[in-house]
């Protein structure tokens, strides 16, 4: 018989697999270890991720996401933010001071709530954006020469 994953495990996975296939447009990112004990595992948190003591991230952070998921992320022009992933998509979270230099948030956006982690960033980033439409535009470009290639066999036959 196979035991039910609380909830938060299940947002905290979410969390961690959005970070993991969107690292190529941030610097870094950081979520908080369930456990001190607990070692970082590039499989869910990526090359550009790391797990971290909630105690590292400021002396007041524990209580406020004690039963959440909230990473922090340090898009591509520098600015950190944390993002939690709750029922209904994501969203930017202003922590209490005390944390990590509250002044990064004086900018960041309202507290919107996105269905995914990439709209978000695309709202937040705009080295991110260019990132992604940098890839899209090589897949583009991919597919364009796949198809020359199969359309000149096609024409040789």
């Amino acid at each position: 018989m196979s035991q039910a994953v609380p909830e938060i495990e299940f947002y905290r996975t979410e969390l961690a697999r959005a970070l993991k296939e969107l690292e190529f447009g941030i610097n870094r990112y950081s979520l908080p270890r369930a456990q001190a004990d607990e070692p970082h595992d590039p499989r869910i948190h990526g090359t550009a991720g790391t797990t971290m003591d909630t105690a590292d991230w400021g002396p007041q952070y524990a209580e406020t996401v004690k039963g959440r998921a909230i990473a922090m992320i340090q898009v591509l022009e520098g600015k950190q933010v944390f993002v939690e992933c709750v029922n209904d998509g994501f969203r930017t979270v202003n922590l209490p001071s005390g944390t990590i230099n509250p002044s990064l948030f004086k900018d960041a956006p309202k507290r919107e709530t996105y269905d995914t982690l990439d709209s978000l960033l695309l709202n937040l980033s705009p080295g991110f954006m260019k990132q992604v439409n940098e890839r899209l535009e090589t897949k583009l470009w991919s597919v364009f020469a796949e198809r020359q290639v199969s359309e000149a066999q096609e024409t040789e036959d």
